[in-house]
């Protein structure tokens, strides 16, 4: 390769990256008054003791209990502090690896020790080979500095996917 094809390649990578570049931050500019964030169980969950790893595969996309018997998944998602306390929407998604249906409870804990919290529980049957979701509406995470912390009894052949919060603030702060 000679030094003006070389160039023309390093210029094509910066216009291609200034594209990128304008494209969050339009993005960003639009995302005013809310913001939403993306999460696979991967990422933000653990069962509560080791020795349930076991029957847990952490996967590309989420949680897998290849057991026979349910096990507590718990996640903890960080709330943005300049977002509305009682704006959050949660929504965690799971998809059924099994041949019957089953039926996934959990527990919602909006808050923080320091400022209080406040639990909602939630309940989904995914259908053999489907996917469902259970989504929390309008939290109140108690404080503006709360997170929300998620705990479910996943059953056996059923993964914990994908976890969405969408947070939105009056002030456009967000």
């Amino acid at each position: 390769m000679n030094i003006a094809s070389k160039a023309k390649s390093v210029f094509r990578g910066a216009i291609g990256l200034s594209v990128v570049v304008g494209a969050i931050a339009s993005t960003d500019a639009a995302a005013e008054g809310g913001r939403a964030h993306a999460y696979t169980a991967t990422a933000v969950c653990e069962a509560p003791l080791p020795v349930y790893d076991a029957t847990l595969r952490k996967r590309t996309r989420g949680i897998l209990n290849e057991g026979s018997s349910p096990i507590f998944i718990s996640c903890s998602v960080p709330g943005d502090t300049v977002g509305d306390q009682t704006t959050g929407t949660l929504a965690v998604y799971f998809r059924s690896f099994g041949s019957a249906n089953a039926t996934v409870n959990c527990t919602l804990n909006a808050g923080s020790r320091l400022g209080g919290a406040g639990t909602i529980a939630g309940s989904t049957v995914v259908g053999a080979g489907g996917d469902n979701n259970i989504i929390w509406s309008n939290v109140d995470k108690v404080t503006y500095y709360g997170a929300y912390n998620v705990s479910c009894n996943v059953p056996g052949d059923i993964e914990m996917g994908m976890i969405f919060l969408s947070e939105t603030d009056d002030g456009n702060a967000l």
